[in-house]
């Protein structure tokens, strides 16, 4: 799919937004284990849950993360493959 599309503009805008959902998301449930962390009463079950969902976001984050590489070499080739064929076109 051509990135210079609508559909494809609007997909990579979606993963993004996304990603920036997911960060924002463990960076906050982070913040929540070092509150509880800072000489306050700790009920392990508290940490246990937050620690196991700044992993599940983090993984979330990395393949999000992985998406927009990949979105990024696929926007790379798209770009090539145009200005070669307007090059092609051009020159004949």
């Amino acid at each position: 799919m051509p990135l210079s599309t609508p559909e494809a503009k609007a997909a990579l805008r979606k993963r993004l937004k996304k990603q920036q959902v997911v960060w924002w998301r463990r960076t906050r449930a982070a913040g929540e284990v070092k509150k509880l962390k800072r000489g306050q009463e700790i009920d392990p079950q508290v940490v246990a849950d937050l620690e196991a969902q700044v992993e599940k976001l983090q993984g979330e984050l990395t393949v999000s993360q992985k998406a927009a590489k990949d979105a990024a070499k696929v926007a790379e080739t798209v770009n090539a493959q145009l200005k070669a064929e307007s090059g092609f076109t051009q020159n004949c």
